[in-house]
């Protein structure tokens, strides 16, 4: 039963060969640190897009008017209902902006909407 070895451990066997060095000074050494590349490093994932931005920014702009509009008394129910807590914030135009930080996926503003 042969058991697998390190990549990097390997590595610095062969560096310290290739180099003529000592195990411990290949190890510590910088040009065996910047001459490794390692295998096991995934690519950089993208951040999950929203279904399309289109859409996304329709909807944002639907749920700011819709809130702008709606009084604050009906705006705090329909909030409730849908498990919001905290204070609104007096000032119209940063009270939308305070709802769209909580409601930011299209699938929480499409809810909000057809809840207003």
């Amino acid at each position: 039963m042969s058991k697998k070895s390190n990549k990097w451990i390997e590595h610095i066997k062969s560096f310290a060969l290739k180099n003529n060095m000592s195990y411990g000074c290949a190890l510590s050494s910088v040009d065996a640190k910047n001459s490794y590349k390692s295998s096991n490093i995934e690519p950089k994932k993208e951040p999950k897009k929203v279904n399309n931005q289109d859409d996304y920014d329709n909807i944002s702009q639907e749920l700011q008017n819709k809130i702008f509009l709606t009084s604050t008394s009906n705006l705090v129910k329909v909030l409730a209902n849908l498990g919001y807590k905290g204070r609104l914030h007096t000032n119209p135009i940063l009270k939308v902006q305070q709802i769209l930080v909580n409601f930011k996926t299209v699938d929480k503003m499409k809810e909000l909407l057809k809840a207003l």
